[in-house]
């Protein structure tokens, strides 16, 4: 903005405000207070009126029963402030035993050499090749190798499983 143009607008705005201020100062000042208007009273008719009227018109209310002593509220209720006792707990099932994970090996091939069977085992990227009373990852131990299946035992909990390696050809 330019300086020419910014002192039109401060000059603008002064104008303005000058402008209210001397209007608002016309304007007539309301001072007079003025007392509200006096409003009719309607009186509730008296007994001596009801007694004067014809015997018709007099109206009669019914009389309500008592209500039941349930039917009303109490007026001091008895408040519990503890806590709510925490949810029963169904009955639990009991925890299984722990068993031995699935085996982590699979059967690459088997081969008999000297009257022993020997096989071959994958982990992940590793081969492995076992026989009888090996001990493989500190975990499983070869008890036997009889094709069509080979006896592991899972050392950590001494679980016995078997490995379907095929027949003996």
């Amino acid at each position: 903005m330019t300086p020419a143009r910014r002192w039109v607008v401060w000059i603008a705005l002064l104008l303005g405000l000058g402008g209210l201020v001397v209007f608002e100062q016309r304007k007539p000042q309301l001072a007079a207070i003025v007392d509200a208007v006096p409003t009719r009273s309607v009186q509730a008719p008296s007994a001596e009126s009801n007694r004067d009227a014809s015997p018709g018109a007099q109206v009669i209310f019914a009389i309500r029963p008592r209500s039941a002593p349930g039917d009303v509220d109490d007026a001091f209720p008895v408040r519990n402030w503890n806590p709510p006792p925490p949810p029963q707990r169904a009955a639990s099932v009991p925890v299984p035993a722990p068993s031995a994970p699935p085996l982590p090996y699979t059967v690459f091939g088997k081969k008999l050499e000297d009257g022993q069977w020997q096989v071959f085992l994958r982990r992940e990227n590793r081969i492995l090749i076992v026989k009888s009373s090996d001990t493989i990852d500190d975990a499983y131990r070869i008890d036997e190798i009889r094709p069509p299946i080979m006896a592991l035992t899972y050392l950590p909990l001494q679980q016995k499983q078997t490995l379907a390696i095929g027949g003996a050809e």
